[in-house]
């Protein structure tokens, strides 16, 4: 049952300030570098990275890494955008796709491959994610193939939370007690664990 793993690295960063957040260094490796390494040791398949056009420097960081660029020329739209352009990418044979951000510097591979190991145990294509011990949920979230043909025709400026289903026969909730790996960067004081 092939997963891939779909990165999301197009954004803005508009609350890091002038400079693109996922260029950023955790450990002398950039935030996307750390993402597609992550992904690219766990059970994904394939990993693709959609990005945005013309940046040099995301380029650099993803060289020599055996990711799909997906360019998103359409990027200062929204995240619905990437999500789109990133799904429709991906080979028509995969059981579904983690969606996760670039921007978790802190997440393991070993939480992709509890959350991959989930999905390929459970009975039907469940939407399957991450939560707190306390319940809250959290990325990434992997979606079985059944939902591609919706997230490849999202608009632009919205995400795909609205389509995770409401009925608990159609969910994964994988429970972590160590919230930390969830963490995600917005400012440069994220930066910190």
């Amino acid at each position: 049952m092939p997963v891939a793993c779909l990165i999301l690295a197009a954004g803005q960063s508009v609350r890091f300030g002038e400079a693109n957040k996922l260029l950023a260094e955790v450990n002398g490796r950039t935030l996307v570098r750390r993402a597609a390494d992550i992904a690219l040791a766990s059970l994904c398949r394939d990993v693709h990275v959609v990005v945005p056009p013309n940046n040099l420097l995301m380029d650099q960081s993803l060289a020599g890494l055996p990711v799909t660029p997906c360019i998103n020329w359409d990027y200062t739209s929204g995240i619905g955008s990437s999500i789109a352009v990133g799904v429709r990418s991906l080979a028509p044979d995969l059981t579904g796709a983690l969606v996760l951000p670039a921007d978790m510097p802190w997440m393991r591979t070993e939480v992709l491959d509890k959350l991959i190991t989930a999905f390929e145990g459970a009975d039907d294509a469940l939407v399957t994610f991450p939560v707190t011990a306390a319940g809250e949920q959290r990325n990434p979230v992997l979606w079985p193939s059944c939902y591609f043909k919706e997230l490849g025709d999202l608009g632009a400026d919205r995400g795909a939370k609205h389509l995770i289903p409401t009925e608990p026969a159609k969910l994964q909730k994988v429970v972590f007690q160590d919230d930390a790996g969830f963490k995600d960067v917005d400012r440069p004081s994220d930066l910190s664990p």
